[in-house]
């Protein structure tokens, strides 16, 4: 089965041109390995937070609060509010 009909027609020579591993029971674990040790971790942030908990409304839950504090600490910092 193959999905290169979904692919965009401009960008196919360009996927044609990408060596393309023989997926298969035997050969999965040298793939996977390989992509592995390709990897690079991504950002980690220089701080652990500080883990607070406010009250939820109506017998909610507590809503666990993660605040990030820089070393510079300095006034009027951003903050960023995710909801989920």
């Amino acid at each position: 089965m193959t999905t290169f009909h979904l692919v965009d027609p401009e960008i196919c020579p360009l996927i044609e041109m990408l060596p393309m591993p023989d997926f298969t029971r035997e050969t999965l674990p040298a793939i996977r390995q390989a992509m592995a040790d390709r990897y690079v971790p991504g950002f980690v942030p220089a701080m652990l937070p500080e883990i607070l908990t406010t009250t939820g409304r109506d017998r909610a839950p507590d809503v666990p609060l993660y605040v990030y504090n820089p070393e510079s600490r300095r006034r009027n910092r951003p903050a960023i509010l995710h909801i989920h």
